[in-house]
């Protein structure tokens, strides 16, 4: 039985009188598909399983075409053919059993909340194809049509760019490559906000993350990591963060400013102040650069910031702590607990 055949013939049901509707809205919403061509299948294994069972002689009978005034052949084939399974017959009256138990609860209950699930059916809005959230870890390759299909969430767009601000990355899994990835990583004790935004990004996600062994100075460090699929749809965000291969700050950057997006700069390259405000660390980008990035801090929540000179030609932005409240207010919804220190929660 074909898929498209499950679907006529459960949509036929329709047309049971009192029950017929609301057995298939049941099979519809409850039950997927699949599953009910599943169980159709076994039922008509059995159902023919039986019928075979209940023409085996058993031990002991007799044969009546052997037996003296034998009705006629005719007869007997109608006889047959009137005659009605107990398997089917007990199938049925279960069936029909469990459409009025059903039908029962829809009066008793109503609108399918005793769904387990607890899913809204009602719901009839339109969603973008790729930006349900759900996890691809696992599921393979896509087909160039799929993977230009897919598209960010006004959130994940927000928490990506946070992140370019401070220690995430673009690039291509290969040379062969055509789209661009994005890759980010946290060290062993920033594992909460890790997962955090391994699950943020879950569904262009194919591989758990991995662990990397890096050594610098002699000094061995240990960081998780990850990489989300090569898709269509990350190439415009390289292109606002990227010149000649090298990370950049872009005036078009004002546009995608908000509290999300600060959140999670800070979360990345924020750095607990003693004297009660907060430091970004923007040793990698230029005089103006930081510049920039100042006036939009200004200019889009009016926190009250200045440059200090780290060491020659290192630049960095502390919030005074007289703007902490207003950025504790801002920013601490899109905080996970172990990040607060550096905002002066915990």
């Amino acid at each position: 039985m074909s898929l498209w055949g499950a679907t006529v013939i459960t949509n036929l049901l329709s047309a049971i009188p009192w029950i017929g509707v609301d057995f298939v809205e049941f099979k519809n919403t409850l039950f997927n598909l699949n599953f009910f061509l599943i169980i159709s299948c076994l039922i008509c294994y059995f159902k023919k399983y039986s019928l075979i069972m209940s023409n085996i002689n058993t031990i002991g009978s007799v044969n009546t075409k052997g037996l003296r005034g034998q009705k006629t052949s005719s007869d007997i084939d109608k006889a047959y053919a009137l005659n009605i399974p107990f398997s089917f017959l007990s199938m049925l009256m279960g069936l029909i059993a469990f459409l009025l138990i059903y039908k029962i609860l829809i009066n008793f209950i109503g609108d399918y909340s005793f769904n387990l699930f607890n899913l809204n059916f009602n719901n009839t809005s339109l969603v973008v194809w790729g930006s349900i959230i759900s996890s691809g870890v696992g599921q393979g390759k896509n087909s160039k049509i799929v993977q230009s299909m897919y598209s960010l969430t006004n959130y994940q767009q927000s928490v990506l760019i946070g992140l370019m601000l401070s220690d995430a990355w673009f690039n291509k899994a290969s040379n062969k490559s055509v789209n661009l990835r994005f890759g980010f990583s946290q060290s062993l004790d920033k594992f909460e906000y890790f997962f955090n935004i391994f699950k943020i990004f879950c569904n262009i996600i194919t591989n758990f993350p991995y662990l990397r062994i890096r050594k610098r100075s002699g000094k061995t460090t240990y960081a998780l990591e990850f990489y989300t699929r090569s898709l269509p749809c990350l190439n415009k965000y390289y292109l606002l963060f990227y010149k000649d291969l090298i990370k950049i700050i872009k005036i078009e950057l004002f546009h995608y400013f908000n509290p999300i997006v600060l959140a999670h700069w800070i979360c990345g390259d924020g750095k607990y102040s003693k004297s009660g405000g907060l430091i970004l660390c923007t040793d990698s980008f230029t005089l103006n650069e930081v510049i920039l990035l100042i006036n939009i801090l200004i200019i889009k929540f009016e926190l009250d910031c200045t440059i200090h000179l780290n060491k020659p030609g290192s630049y960095r932005i502390y919030i005074k702590k007289s703007s902490m409240n207003k950025l504790q207010e801002l920013v601490s919804p899109h905080f996970v607990q172990s990040m607060l220190y550096k905002i002066h929660l915990s």
